[in-house]
């Protein structure tokens, strides 16, 4: 009987340990700017991936909402950069970002736009695949489960204050 309720118990903290790891990158941030007082969310996805997509702000209200590539090394270039995304098994599109540092930019995100289906896509798809290219050809790509981001996004959204996606 012990050895039944040893192996059940096993099983059962495994299941527990691959769900809580399976998702283990997605986390949520909460700051304040010193200077303007501004609530800052950032919700970052995929953080120790290839690219994290990252939600954020640099102030609060209306068409507050940016959403960052981060990539683990910098890019060449400083001007628009072409982002392919693809969620779950939809079309793959393309968005133009700002490359900043080690990130590409997708500024003051508005819903109905391609960079607002890139905010919906995060949201509510399970899957997405990423590809970005630097202004000398370098690539970088990578491919992850959202696993539990849509809260961590609402989350950002609502800290931030943008009401267009509330």
């Amino acid at each position: 009987m012990r050895a039944k309720l040893f192996a059940l118990l096993t099983t059962i903290a495994t299941g527990l340990l691959a769900v809580g790891a399976a998702h283990a990158d997605n986390r949520f941030e909460a700051d304040t700017t010193p200077t303007s007082g501004a609530k800052i969310g950032r919700a970052i996805i995929n953080a120790t991936g290839q690219i994290a997509p990252m939600l954020t702000c640099r102030e609060n209200g209306k068409g507050s909402i940016d959403i960052a590539f981060v990539m683990p090394r910098n890019f060449v270039g400083n001007s628009s950069v072409g982002v392919t995304v693809r969620f779950d098994d939809a079309k793959p599109f393309k968005v133009f970002g700002t490359l900043r540092d080690q990130s590409v930019y997708l500024d003051h995100v508005m819903p109905k736009s391609p960079e607002g289906a890139v905010l919906v896509g995060l949201k509510t798809a399970k899957h997405v695949s990423v590809e970005i290219f630097d202004a000398a050809g370098n690539r970088v790509v990578d491919d992850f489960d959202l696993g539990d981001a849509a809260p961590l996004i609402e989350q950002s959204i609502e800290t931030c204050g943008d009401t267009n996606w509330q």
